[in-house]
């Protein structure tokens, strides 16, 4: 029985293209990963958006003496009150949006938004020593009540997120 043989042409050709397949293979295993870090990313700072929004409204609240949203209030939804937001981000296929813009001296934010923003700031101040997030609370039109920054008073409004 002859056992077939492989020239050395056919080898050399064969490792050849197993060397130019593992660099390109490897571009696109690390795009994968980037794009997964980016939606982890998003994922955990929707999460602490949530929480800070949360304390916001409560303190606001608070602070007009008005009773949180009851129970049946929430049941009445037709989610049930839930309202989850996913990350949408993919590098692939998502436009980067240009740089925020700066703060511009605006409206005046109005008495109870600024003394909430005030109790609101110690908290972001300690919450960023541990996310490393720079964190903004604007008030209904715009203007930054709480900041990780030394941006309060500014209005953010001609941002699109905003």
């Amino acid at each position: 029985m002859i056992t077939p043989r492989i020239s050395l042409r056919s080898l050399l050709i064969g490792i050849n293209l197993v060397v130019l397949l593992l660099p390109l293979a490897g571009i696109q295993l690390m795009r994968l990963y980037e794009s997964s870090l980016v939606r982890q990313t998003e994922s955990a700072l929707i999460a602490q958006s949530a929480f800070v929004s949360a304390f916001y409204r409560a303190t606001l609240r608070e602070q007009r003496g008005s009773k949180p949203a009851s129970s049946a209030a929430v049941s009445n939804s037709a989610s049930g009150g839930w309202s989850p937001m996913s990350p949408v981000l993919d590098l692939a296929t998502s436009t980067i949006l240009a740089p925020f813009p700066d703060g511009v001296p605006g409206e005046v934010a109005d008495g109870e938004a600024r003394r909430v923003g005030l109790r609101l700031t110690s908290v972001l101040k300690d919450a960023q020593l541990v996310t490393l997030a720079g964190i903004r609370v604007v008030d209904d039109n715009g203007v930054i009540v709480a900041s990780t920054g030394d941006d309060t008073g500014q209005s953010i409004a001609a941002g699109e997120e905003v």
